[in-house]
C-alpha cells in the first residue's frame, strides 16, 4: 500500500512538473499552481500571512511566511515564501513547496529527489547545475542532506532532501525552491 501511494505521489509530481515545458524563464514555474513573482494576495489573506510571518533572519530585507497543510495543496505539506519587508502587495521573491518524509527512508527521499531533477534538466538542459551530493552533513544539526541546484540568469531552482539525525526539532523532508535573483543575492550574503 505504501509503495502505490508513493508511486503515485511520484506521478503527480512529474506531471506537474510538466507545466514547466513552456517556460520561457523562472517566473513560469509554479508551485501548487503558484509562480514566482506572484502577489501572496491572490492565494492568502492578509491576516494568514501575518499570522504566518515569522523572524528567524538577522537581516529584515525579506519576511520568511510558513504555511502548512492549507486546503488547496495537492503534492506539497508545506508551502513556504519570502516577500520584501513593508510590500503592501506581498511579491513572493521565493516559494517552497515541502514534502514531509518524517515517516519514511531517505532513499525514498533521494529517489523523489532525482526524478523531479532529472524533469527539470529535459525542461531546462542548458542551464548549469549544481549538485552538493547525497551524504553532505547538515549544517547546525547532525544529518545529512543532498542538494541540487539549478542556476538561470533570472534565479534558481533547487531540490534538495534533509535526513537528521536530530528528529526532536528537525522534519526530514524534501523541499523544490524557485527563487528570483535579488533573493538568491540577499541569501548568499548570510542573513540569519
Amino acid at each position: 500500500m505504501l509503495f502505490v501511494r508513493i508511486f503515485i505521489s511520484v506521478l503527480v509530481l512529474i506531471f506537474n512538473f510538466q507545466s514547466w515545458t513552456k517556460a520561457d524563464d523562472i517566473r513560469d514555474f509554479e508551485i501548487e499552481g503558484i509562480s514566482l513573482e506572484d502577489s501572496a494576495l491572490k492565494y492568502f489573506t492578509e491576516e494568514k500571512i501575518k499570522s504566518n510571518s515569522k523572524n528567524f533572519f538577522r537581516n529584515k530585507k525579506y519576511t520568511p511566511v510558513n504555511n502548512d497543510k492549507l486546503s488547496f495543496f495537492e503534492i506539497y505539506d508545506y508551502f513556504d515564501f519570502r516577500f520584501l519587508t513593508g510590500d503592501k502587495n506581498y511579491i513572493m521573491h521565493s516559494i517552497a513547496g515541502i514534502v514531509n518524509f518524517d515517516n519514511k527512508k531517505y532513499f525514498e527521499c533521494l529517489n523523489l529527489s532525482k526524478k523531479i531533477t532529472n524533469e527539470i534538466k529535459d525542461l531546462m538542459p542548458n542551464t548549469e547545475m549544481q549538485d552538493f551530493g547525497n551524504n553532505s552533513k547538515t549544517s547546525g544539526s547532525k544529518g545529512t542532506y543532498s542538494q541540487k541546484t539549478f542556476w538561470t540568469d533570472d534565479g534558481f531552482i533547487s531540490v534538495n532532501c534533509y535526513n537528521y539525525d536530530d528528529k526532536k526539532n528537525h522534519m526530514d523532508h524534501l523541499s523544490v525552491t524557485i527563487a528570483n535573483r535579488e533573493y538568491e543575492d540577499f541569501i548568499t550574503n548570510n542573513p540569519y
